[in-house]
């Protein structure tokens, strides 16, 4: 192995560290996935770094977090799945790639693109426990073919921040859930204290003795 590509997996691993520590330490999925992409984009030393996570319907992909792109970029519009042939195919579980975005139809916004600086893409899915729950992309401002090396790191990095994803997720399942029976808990205490009351207040008198 050469300095060179030891130097490199070093990085690689340095990334994923960053990431793993941020999702242990934190429950906070927006700064997780912010940490996320701007740990991926500087170890490829890309331009820009996104996650979009699925909506549940399944027709928009929502931005979750990125980093090094305009606020013009991300209010460019809604991410169709439909028009989109290339979130498509990484829907479908496929590693895309895109040599220059402002001319690659499967590509939803060359335009925006083209203004953007951005020239290459690539498409890693995030692998949910039952289906893909969205995509993480990386963005070049040249034209670029990743290396094999390079994909294998996306996809462990899609890997992470998926499961960060999922994890958040069913922790708020889970407040949610506890939040719902608390409330049917003082439902209940209530009623059963008015009901309670009721009975003591409905208890007959005895009648005195002829004796008082």
């Amino acid at each position: 192995m050469t300095s060179e590509q030891r130097e490199k997996d070093d990085r690689f691993f340095e990334a994923l560290f960053q990431v793993c520590k941020a999702v242990t330490s934190s429950l906070d999925l927006s700064r997780v996935l912010q940490i996320a992409c701007e740990s991926t984009a500087r170890t490829l030393n890309a331009k820009a770094c996104s996650i979009r996570l699925l909506t549940p319907r399944g027709d928009e992909l929502v931005l979750g977090a990125a980093y090094g792109l305009s606020e013009d970029y991300l209010r460019k519009g809604p991410v169709a799945v439909s028009r989109s042939p290339v979130d498509q195919r990484a829907l479908a579980g496929e590693v895309v790639e895109i040599r220059d975005a402002t001319k690659d139809p499967g590509f939803q916004y060359p335009e925006a693109a083209a203004r953007e600086g951005i020239r290459s893409v690539i498409v890693v899915p995030l692998p949910g426990r039952n289906r893909v729950i969205g995509v993480l992309r990386v963005y070049t401002a040249e034209p670029r073919e990743f290396t094999e090396e390079e994909r294998r790191f996306l996809m462990a990095a899609a890997d992470i921040a998926a499961l960060c994803i999922e994890n958040a997720r069913l922790y708020q399942e889970l407040q949610a859930e506890n939040e719902r029976l608390r409330a049917d808990l003082r439902d209940w205490h209530s009623a059963w204290g008015l009901e309670a009351l009721t009975e003591v207040e409905e208890v007959p008198r005895q009648p005195r003795s002829s004796r008082e």
